[in-house]
């Protein structure tokens, strides 16, 4: 049975299979009007397939933007916990540094409320290196005094005192006169005389 609406005036009407194509009086109106085709039943059931294979991949483009949007948020929380860590060891060592170079100063100076250090004496001397500079000040009141060539970085690996003698112990990565890269221990020893201390020789381990 074909079900379809009268054109003219909208009435409801209704034609066997076999009057397909045929013209039929509306009952209503009494115009003749064509039965038009009865919709395929193929056709209806591959739509009926294929809502739920949209609907199917509608959730499952939903699912994938929901997880991708966490994932970014995850991301950004990372940057951020990453950026601010980097901050902190920033300042961290920009205050280490400013330390540094104020007791310097204060040694230096004779200020005796900040006794001199062997390992800032050290550490200021391979600062200088590594600039550039001479680092001699740094040493005590002696002729011989000692430089290294192209100081990279170093790491403090020993400090002992006994009394008014100090041995420091510190890898240092220089490099040679040729460029090339070399890595060293150094023993440095310091004197404390004239009120501050001041480094007396240095020897390779």
């Amino acid at each position: 049975m074909i079900r379809y609406k009268c054109n003219i005036c909208g009435a409801e009407m209704e034609s066997p299979d076999s009057a397909e194509g045929q013209k039929e009086v509306c009952p209503n109106c009494k115009e003749p009007r064509r039965v038009p085709k009865n919709p395929s039943p193929r056709q209806s059931k591959s739509r009926s397939k294929i809502l739920p294979i949209i609907v199917a991949l509608s959730v499952v483009v939903v699912v994938v933007g929901f997880l991708f949007a966490i994932k970014l948020a995850r991301r950004s929380e990372r940057e951020q916990e990453r950026t601010q860590k980097q901050s902190e060891q920033f300042v961290e060592m920009h205050s280490e540094r400013a330390k540094l170079t104020q007791e310097l100063k204060d040694m230096q100076a004779g200020h005796p409320s900040v006794p001199p250090k062997g390992k800032t004496v050290v550490e200021a001397w391979l600062e200088a290196q590594r600039i550039g500079e001479s680092g001699n000040k740094y040493w005590c009141d002696r002729e011989a005094k000692a430089s290294l060539f192209a100081v990279r970085s170093w790491e403090i690996l020993k400090d002992t005192e006994d009394g008014k003698r100090k041995t420091v112990t510190v890898r240092i990565d220089s490099s040679t006169k040729g460029g090339f890269r070399t890595t060293n221990i150094w023993k440095i020893t310091l004197v404390y005389e004239n009120k501050r201390w001041g480094i007396y020789s240095i020897n390779s381990m």
